[in-house]
């Protein structure tokens, strides 16, 4: 009791500190409230991401009253460039404030959700569908708004009930909804404007009267509540993106709010979630996370395919982040989404010759990103595996020829036989030098072509690939002069001449920066560092790999208490310094790998805890302090897709084997049972597994299989769909 005592007195001390300094704006220039309403980071701030086709709209949940709780953004899905706030269809110069609900009480008192007491979070709605809801106090009367997207037509879905559950008699009040704008215009019980040169609409498609001023732009819903009462109230929010010259918007917006339109987009969506993936269990944290970051990631790719891929952040694309966040697709289900990504990176961001896309451009060749060839092919095969689609290998061969060529070229290896350049994994300019990332890379993507081979035509190919791949893991692992090991542990980068890579060749960025206040700073170590083992691309249970992630331990807390870990040693951030999030994942499915659950479990429960683990949308980075990068910290859809790939292919363990599926499982210790319905080529994969432990035996669709000596059960080569019953000791 007094813990939490203490603990609600701090967050009331930061909360009073958050709003006295908004109030002192003025006098002191310290930022307004709506400045940090317009950051991208912001302390216990989160961010959910629905989408209808290419309406995503992105609420921004808070915390701490520096303005409406509840607020959303509407951007295109398909747009990847503009991803600041102020680029959001319905920002204008008060941000984006006029999206809150407001509650008007009497004498005009309209009330929104207030931070401090507001909830918030994702359900599963009524008519099934994944839902955000956000639960919050009007005076008297508590209410509740939640948040889907229906159909692909460019509908959100806002439900609001009220309930008299603090009163003490007959209420009038007013629900009021407003656009970005005025000058607005009207149709039947829907208002909307054309902002932005974007068509943008509320709706009202439940019974209730509805009053409207076009002038200022907003709908205002009389009711009258009594004690203990429960009003529903049904409201659609409308955008036409991209924005479409000489569209008739007021016969879409008809078209939109028939009832038999809203009723067909229900139950559109009805069927796409129920065939996405679910994992059920008493274990809270992983129902929690794998739910939410499954959820999140319907609303991260645009229809096309493209991908924001650091909303608030950058207006780019890279290879890696976009394969990365098919895993998360091809896990959770989101099979028609993943093939969406993966033909839009073979198709748009892969070049010809093999040259894979970076924020957006392609780098000099003394700085291609190498580890971007293995990360398409796993993720290529990955899916292939999983949904037995084989179109996108067959359909684009000779671009995939080429990626698996490119890192292979004589003047990106030498005489170590491994890759070199003078870029560093987290894109910063070294001296040139072996990068363990790019050539464990390049070893994936050359084991991933193999399994790929008689599908590109390519059995020919095989041995070559083979031969090259062992000799890029041998020199990795043992070149006399060059290996990427270094007192018993995995070393980040070895520069060209044989040393150990520490320092930053050129360190830079903004003055309160770690690189910039110290004189001395070191790059180890890195959590990239952890990724062999969680590839399983050395026994993840070797010494090597105990003592790298012993190495890699020292990145957790560097500076801070509360668990996570820093991409690479805080010393040498250009950045405000902090825990990464997806740098954390790394880490998370290495330490699983290599049966440290104690670590892992430690790892998982701060992903829960930490901003985002309520959402399913991390940060880039937890930043330390207030300093000079606020306003840039942004989302990274990459963490979102890490959390069910672990889940699947970690957790759960369900891998492949030259399109053969094993089964693995890993669970926590002390674990109670657990029941998986994992979306699998056209069928399903029912998993129910005892608990934690090695398994003891195992049926398939009634039929014994035999356990293999690594503790792990194939699947019969004709598998489709069923129940897999694992017992374990």
């Amino acid at each position: 009791m007094l813990k939490l005592k203490e603990n609600m007195l701090k967050k009331f001390v930061y909360n009073l500190f958050i709003i006295y300094a908004a109030l002192s704006s003025v006098s002191l220039g310290e930022p307004t409230a709506l400045d940090l309403q317009r950051r991208g980071f912001f302390k216990d701030r989160e961010y959910f991401f629905l989408r209808s086709g290419n309406l995503q709209y992105v609420i921004q949940a808070d915390r701490v009253d520096v303005g409406p709780a509840i607020m959303g953004y509407i951007f295109d899905a398909s747009n990847v460039k503009d991803t600041g706030k102020g680029s959001a269809f319905n920002h204008n110069d008060n941000g984006v404030r006029s999206s809150a609900l407001e509650v008007v009480m009497k004498n005009d008192f309209a009330f929104t959700a207030y931070g401090q007491q507001t909830r918030f979070g994702w359900i599963i709605s009524e008519d099934a569908i994944p839902s955000v809801q956000a639960i919050w106090w009007a005076d008297g009367i508590r209410v509740e708004e939640t948040f889907c997207g229906l159909g692909n037509d460019g509908v959100i879905r806002r439900n609001i009930t009220l309930y008299g559950g603090n009163i003490y008699g007959e209420e009038k009040i007013k629900l009021r909804l407003r656009l970005p704008a005025g000058n607005a215009a009207q149709q039947g019980k829907a208002i909307y404007v054309k902002f932005k040169d974007c068509s943008q609409a509320i709706a009202v498609v439940s019974e209730q009267q509805c009053n409207f001023n076009t002038n200022d732009g907003f709908v205002e819903i009389p009711l009258t509540i009594t004690p203990q009462q429960k009003i529903k109230v049904e409201t659609l929010i409308i955008a036409s993106v991209p924005p479409k010259d000489g569209e008739d918007f007021s016969q879409r917006l008809s078209q939109l709010t028939d009832s038999n339109n809203v009723n067909k987009f229900k139950i559109q969506s009805q069927g796409y979630w129920s065939n996405i993936s679910t994992i059920q269990t008493e274990d809270k944290l992983i129902t929690k996370l794998f739910d939410n970051t499954r959820y999140a990631l319907n609303g991260v790719p645009s229809a096309k395919g493209s991908v924001k891929v650091g909303p608030f952040q950058y207006g780019g694309e890279w290879v890696r982040d976009l394969s990365n966040i098919t895993l998360g697709l091809t896990s959770s289900g989101h099979f028609e989404l993943a093939h969406d990504v993966l033909e839009h990176l073979i198709r748009d961001m892969i070049t010809n010759n093999g040259v894979a896309m970076i924020d957006g451009g392609y780098a000099d060749p003394s700085r291609e990103q190498f580890d971007q060839t293995g990360e398409y092919l796993y993720a290529l095969r990955y899916y292939t595996d999983f949904t037995g689609d084989t179109s996108l290998v067959t359909a684009y061969r000779e671009k995939l020829l080429a990626l698996i060529e490119r890192p292979l070229r004589p003047e990106f290896r030498d005489k170590t036989l491994m890759v070199h350049n003078s870029r560093e994994f987290w894109e910063q300019t070294l001296t040139d030098g072996y990068e363990l990332a790019y050539n464990m890379y390049v070893y994936v993507g050359l084991r991933e072509a193999v399994k790929l081979a008689p599908l590109l035509g390519a059995e020919n190919q095989i041995p070559r690939w083979n031969k090259t791949a062992d000799e890029i893991l041998n020199a990795m692992v043992s070149h006399p002069t060059h290996s990427l090991v270094d007192n018993g542990h995995f070393i980040k980068r070895r520069s060209v001449t044989g040393e150990v890579t520490a320092r930053l060749t050129n360190p830079n960025g903004n003055s309160d920066v770690p690189t910039m206040v110290m004189n001395n700073h070191c790059i180890y170590p890195d959590a990239s560092q952890a990724l062999p083992i969680a590839m399983r691309i050395i026994d993840p249970k070797s010494e090597l790999a105990k003592k790298t992630l012993d190495e890699v331990e020292k990145l957790r807390d560097t500076r801070w208490f509360d668990g996570g870990y820093d991409r690479y040693d805080s010393s040498s951030s250009i950045n405000t310094p902090g825990p990464w999030p997806f740098a954390t994942c790394f880490i998370l499915r290495a330490q699983h790998e290599a049966g440290m659950f104690d670590r892992s479990r430690r790892t998982l429960q701060w992903l829960g805890d930490v901003e985002g683990g309520n959402s399913g949308s991390y940060y880039e980075e937890i930043p330390l302090i207030q300093g000079s990068q606020q306003n840039w910290i942004g989302i990274v859809q990459w963490t979102t897709a890490e959390i069910p790939f672990f889940f699947v292919r970690h957790y759960l363990g369900i891998e492949f084997e030259n399109g053969d599926v094993v089964i693995r499982p890993a669970l926590y210790p002390e674990s109670k049972p657990v029941k998986a319905d994992i979306r699998f080529r056209d069928g399903r994969m029912k998993l129910d597994i005892s608990g934690a432990g090695t398994i003891k035996k195992a049926t398939v669709n009634g039929k014994a299989v035999k356990v293999r000596p690594d503790g792990s059960i194939k699947l019969p080569k004709d598998f489709q769909s069923g129940d897999i019953v694992i017992r374990t000791k």
